[in-house]
This record gives structure tokens, sequence and C-alpha cells, in this order.
């Protein structure tokens, strides 16, 4: 989808036949794929959209830091430094994927100051850079059709008000198929559509509804506060802090705010029972064990 957007910008071609771009030049950061295996599949895009490197010669650059990492914070006082890249040169930089790049020390996606601290860094580059920034971000594990467009993306709250676009891809009901749904800060509201994937490209199905595969009605995930404490303090010794309890439920599939719920809900009483956990401390350094 992303070297889709990327081969159409960097070429003038409407993007999944709907959305006009003006032709920009493109530079696409990539820190998952190694270099052989990013050029063999924008190849692969390339040729199923008939575009030539004729077409993209001075249109769209390539580079890949898989093996190298840097942070938003290295690539903005290197790479895409003043002193490298005057403003105006890229209409559009895409960094993939968001998570690799906030590889600073005490970086963590779930700190909502961290990511705060992260998007001005984004908002100031974009300015400097006179560009857009796009960023490929992943979603939270498990069904996402009962969330708001804002709320798909995993980690801090602060990164769903800090985004002036939110472009989304969600299961449709129909195999095969992609609902694509928006929020956009400043700009008329998008209606959502569907998208076929034929390898390697993703094709506009605008007569079909855009309904979400849903969650299997009546089944729950499993989990409730007791299997929590069980899973998560197998012993009375053991002590987490909230972080360390976020990062092993991700591990078990678990969603940052489902940690959470099921966190307070072991904290609180009920008129039958009494906490099932005992919270120590204040703020971050706060640990939870198991009530005595």
């Amino acid at each position: 989808m992303v070297l889709d957007l990327a081969l159409c910008v960097a070429t003038g071609r409407p993007w999944l036949h709907r959305f006009k771009v003006e032709r920009s030049p493109v530079v696409l950061i990539d820190n998952e794929l190694h270099e052989e295996t990013l050029a063999d599949r924008l190849q692969r895009v390339a040729t199923a959209k008939g575009v030539t490197v004729d077409d993209l010669d001075g249109w769209l650059e390539v580079k890949s830091l898989r093996g190298a990492l840097q942070s938003f914070k290295t690539l903005d006082a290197g790479m895409l430094a003043p002193k490298h890249v005057d403003p105006g040169r890229y209409g559009m930089v895409i960094f993939d994927a968001f998570y690799r790049f906030n590889c600073d020390d005490g970086s963590d996606e779930n700190d909502n100051g961290y990511m705060a601290r992260t998007y001005n860094l984004l908002d100031s580059m974009a300015k400097r850079l006179d560009a857009c920034l796009v960023c490929i971000h992943h979603t939270s594990k498990g069904n996402q059709s009962d969330k708001a467009v804002t709320d798909v993306g995993a980690g801090a709250g602060s990164m769903s008000r800090a985004a002036d676009t939110h472009l989304v891809l969600r299961e449709h009901e129909l195999a095969g198929h992609l609902v694509v749904d928006a929020a956009m800060r400043s700009w008329k509201p998008l209606e959502p559509t569907v998208v076929r994937f034929e390898y390697p490209l993703f094709h506009p199905e605008p007569l079909l509804a855009p309904t979400l595969k849903r969650a299997s009605k009546g089944k729950a995930d499993g989990w409730d506060e007791h299997r929590f404490v069980d899973e998560f303090f197998p012993t009375p010794a053991t002590e987490s802090t909230h972080k360390e309890l976020v990062a092993h439920g991700l591990a078990v599939g678990l969603t940052a705010n489902r940690v959470r719920t099921l966190r307070e809900a072991a904290e609180s009483k009920t008129p039958k029972r009494k906490a099932l956990l005992e919270r120590i401390g204040d703020g971050r350094t706060a640990r939870y064990r198991r009530a005595s």
C-alpha cells in the first residue's frame, strides 16, 4: 500500500484511482526490509502499475536502514538535517515502520510524554523540510472493528491527538478485502471505502459496502481479573510495574488498554470479594502484587 502511494506521488498518478496528487519527489526510509527485498518488492509493484525506472529518475529515493537503525532524532540531526536536505527537496517523506524509529534510550511507545515529544519533533521536521510526513504504524492486537479510527494504532493515547490524519486498514467481512477509513483534523471527512488485494496491488471496489469483519458474537477474549492475577502474579512475592504488566500483556496477546482494565478490576473491591491486587507507591514507580 505505501509503495503504491510512493509511486503515485512520484509519477503524479491518482492514488487508488481516487485521490489526486501533486507530482512531487518522494523519499522512502525503510528500517524493516533488507535492500534486496525492498528493491524486489518495489520492482514488482512498479511493474504491476506500468511504472518504469525512467519514470522515477529524480523523483523517488529509497533508503534502507535495516541493520543500521536510526531514530527520528538522529535522522533529524543527520540524514535529514538542513545541511543535507533543502526545504522543498521532497514533497513526501515516508517512515516505515514507525515503531523502529523510536529507538532512543528511554523510548516507550506507551509513554504519553515520550510520544508527545516525538510528534513535536516530527512537526518541526515537516515544517523545515516543507514536506508531508507519512508514518506507517501497526495496530494493537485483536479485532479492530469496534474502535474509532484514531484508536486503532498501538501505543500511547497522545498519538491519536498528535497526528493530522489517521488512515487505517481494517478487515472487511469479505475475505481478501480491506476497509480504508480515515480521520482528518482539517479536511472534509472521508467516507470509508473498500479495496481488494490482488498481489502485489490493492484494487478499489467502490460498489462494495464498507462492512467491517466483526469479532465473534458472545465470544470474549477469555480474560478476567482472576485469570489476570494468576497469569501475571504467579506467586505472592511477584511484583510488577504497570509498564512491566503491559509488556507481559502484549506478549500474551492483550492490548495495553486491556491490561489496564484488568489491572484496575483486580484492584477494585466488590460486595462479594476483596481486592485481588494491591498497589505499592504512586505514579510511574508504583508496583503491584497480590493482595494479602
